[in-house]
């Protein structure tokens, strides 16, 4: 049986947490709503919004949190009462603007996701290349013997000043072995290496036998 072709980031978020390996590199994805924009956002400094599905970054935002919300979350400080210090700033392709308050913020948000199904993810603080953030895509594929095999992994560098990584967006391809020097020891990066390669194949294995919902 081959790997379940849904498009929803959503559906494959619920299968891959069902397994051990994988649920643990995870970030926390909820469904976007003002609610868990405001949760999210008390308890992390960076969030990712993102169109359940979609392709090569095309509506995707993140929010920073300037300061530490002295209010739960989701409340605004009663009238009269000192300004909390705190500042949102929304990002998408390379603008950027900055909020005084969660319902200003998720106006300005909603004004980008037009009622469409979005999802909300904790921010990941990522390792750079060059002062830019990058990511690594892992290849599995299914060989002769029907047994997923990780057969190489690639890092996509982001352009100046992007949020995405994507090559459509700006982004371009670097090896694995660039984008560890100067962040892991020669002695770490191997056995990085080695988990990298050992997550691919149990990521394909539970998008092949998990159950989507």
């Amino acid at each position: 049986m081959a790997i379940q072709r849904v498009a929803s980031k959503w559906a494959k978020t619920q299968v891959l947490l069902q397994n051990q390996q994988v649920s643990p590199y995870i970030p926390l994805t909820q469904k976007y709503t003002r609610a868990t924009l405001g949760n999210m956002l008390e308890n992390t400094p960076l969030v990712y919004i993102k169109p359940d599905r979609g392709t090569y970054g095309n509506g995707v935002m993140n929010v920073q949190r300037h300061g530490e919300p002295d209010a739960p979350a989701g409340e605004q400080p009663a009238e009269g009462s000192p300004h909390t210090g705190v500042e949102y700033t929304l990002r998408y392709g390379i603008r950027s603007e900055t909020y005084a308050n969660l319902d200003a913020l998720h106006q300005a948000i909603h004004r980008h996701t037009r009622g469409k199904f979005y999802i909300i993810q904790q921010g990941i603080v990522t390792l750079k290349y060059e002062e830019r953030q990058f990511d690594l895509r892992i290849l599995t594929q299914r060989t002769p013997y029907r047994n997923w095999e990780t057969t190489g992994i690639i890092g996509r560098v982001a352009a100046k000043d992007m949020i995405i990584t994507n090559y459509h967006g700006g982004g371009s391809v670097r090896l694995l072995n660039e984008l560890l020097e100067g962040n892991v020891s020669p002695e770490e990066a191997p056995h990085l290496e080695r988990k990298l390669y050992e997550l691919g194949v149990a990521t394909a294995q539970q998008l092949q036998t998990g159950s989507l919902k």
